[in-house]
């Protein structure tokens, strides 16, 4: 990932829409999501890690993050991982949206960082009601250090 060596500021509770990224190799999955997302947030999607990757940070600077695990490629653990040790992002909320649907796979995802897991398939109502919550959590975490 490109950076400017500059942390990404928290967001900020405004009248502008979140801005969720989403890494999905699979076409038709990532075009459901993404339309189930327009009604309310902007969205910017990626086929794979590596498009994310070798993205400008400037150009992406997501509220939120939703990424697949199995992709061809760096699988969604390693993005996870990555996204985590970049300074700009390391308090993003991740959100892994897989097919993998096991102990084993919670427990890699929690340990890469993520912060929830879901699994396909997966209900509109349920994923729209984790991205609030999650960014409700974003906002708060944001604005406590701020206070401090």
């Amino acid at each position: 990932m490109k950076t400017r060596n500059k942390t990404r500021p928290a967001p900020q509770l405004s009248l502008e829409r979140p801005r969720i990224a989403i890494v999905e190799d699979d076409p038709d999955f990532r075009a459901l999501i993404q339309g189930w997302l327009r009604p309310s947030y902007d969205t910017i999607s990626f086929a794979n890690a590596e498009e994310w990757l070798d993205g400008d940070e400037d150009a992406i600077a997501p509220d939120l993050l939703i990424t697949d695990v199995k992709m061809t490629g760096a699988n969604g653990f390693k993005l996870c991982a990555s996204v985590r040790a970049h300074p700009a992002y390391a308090g993003l909320p991740i959100l892994f949206l897989t097919g993998v649907d096991s102990d084993e796979g919670f427990l890699l995802g929690q340990e890469a960082g993520a912060s929830a897991y879901l699994t396909k398939p997966v209900e509109r109502l349920v994923l729209l009601s984790k991205i609030e919550d999650l960014l409700k959590q974003n906002s708060n975490s944001a604005a406590l250090a701020n206070f401090i």
